[in-house]
């Protein structure tokens, strides 16, 4: 099945633009996909729950956070950390859904954190990026509001 999107032009000001730019930089996000995720959360937080608004994984945030971890694991690896990269190589291999590979990614990616483990600095980088965007769509993300 095709993926059904609209085309819109968008014109805003420089400033706006740059500053999405490095909001989704932050995210690990495209500027496309960060454009669409803050109007769906505006949308949703405007029409509420009951509106049917999804509070789960969606597809397009899955791959974008889904494409960096194997950046991860590469990096893992290169530093002789290969059980941490195993770890992330199972969260991926073990789950049925989008939503269960993020939640068993954010819990190897808390354990990472948590750990004394020091971790090369693009992957530490990664995994704190990407730890943040996964705690969006959790139950605690999202009794927050996202925060």
């Amino acid at each position: 099945m095709a993926d059904k999107k609209k085309s819109i032009l968008l014109r805003i000001p420089k400033e706006l633009a740059d500053a999405l730019q490095r909001w989704a930089a932050s995210e690990l996000r495209s500027v496309n996909a960060q454009i669409e995720y803050v109007l769906r959360e505006a949308v949703r937080a405007r029409e509420g729950p009951e509106a049917g608004g999804s509070e789960r994984l969606d597809a397009t945030s899955f791959w974008h956070v889904f494409r960096w971890v194997p950046k991860v694991i590469a990096e893992l690896k290169g530093a002789g950390l290969t059980d941490w990269a195993t770890q992330l190589e199972d969260a991926i291999g073990r789950a049925d859904s989008p939503q269960e590979v993020a939640d068993d990614l954010r819990e190897v990616f808390d354990q990472m954190q948590a750990s004394d483990t020091a971790l090369p600095y693009e992957a530490a980088a990664l995994v704190k990026g990407l730890d943040r965007v996964l705690w969006e769509f959790s139950s605690e993300g999202r009794s927050r509001g996202g925060e």
